[in-house]
């Protein structure tokens, strides 16, 4: 059974923030089950959560869940390996941080950092400056725990399944 932890009498309706709470939960807690499981468990945490929020909106925030789970192009995010909302703390351009990754995973080869957003990208196409100021300040922490890696950084917005990858001359800035 999935734990509620901090989405525990969250009421949705159309707040924006409360469905990004909702979604991160479930794509914190969902990669740990087995892969034909995973629908079914956020069907029945949305159902237990939110039995107020109605039927076809849970529905469609689910196979939303399910698709980012299973795009390719982010798969090692949301292998046995990688770590899920993970608090870090460190220092950037000489002031204390504090933050927390959604997902992240190291291997001898390279390090990896993923941001979600539940809305849909820009219009221009262009991760917004705050984004991009967020992952640099993510890899930059992260880069110090586990040096020698390449970095890959990017947001996935996951209403349109769009990977948007940072540009490696904006993660250098970061170093």
């Amino acid at each position: 059974m999935l734990q509620s932890g901090r989405v525990a009498g969250l009421e949705c309706g159309g707040d924006p923030d409360a469905r990004g709470v909702v979604l991160h939960r479930l794509l914190e807690l969902l990669p740990a089950l087995p892969i034909d499981d995973r629908a079914a468990a956020a069907e029945k945490f949305l159902q237990r959560e939110l039995p107020k929020q109605p039927v076809e909106i849970r529905k469609s925030w689910v196979a939303e869940v399910i698709r980012v789970l299973h795009a390719p192009e982010t798969a090692e995010f949301f292998a046995p390996h990688a770590r899920a909302e993970a608090a870090i703390s460190g220092w950037f351009e000489g002031q204390p941080v504090i933050g927390t990754v959604d997902r992240f995973y190291v291997t001898d080869h390279e390090l990896g950092i993923l941001d979600f957003k539940t809305g849909t990208p820009p219009a221009d196409g262009k991760i917004p400056i705050h984004y991009q100021r967020q992952l640099q300040i993510y890899a930059k922490i992260l880069a110090e725990i586990y040096p020698g890696r390449p970095l890959k950084a990017g947001i996935l917005w996951t209403q349109t399944q769009r990977w948007q990858e940072l540009a490696k001359e904006s993660l250098a800035l970061a170093a």
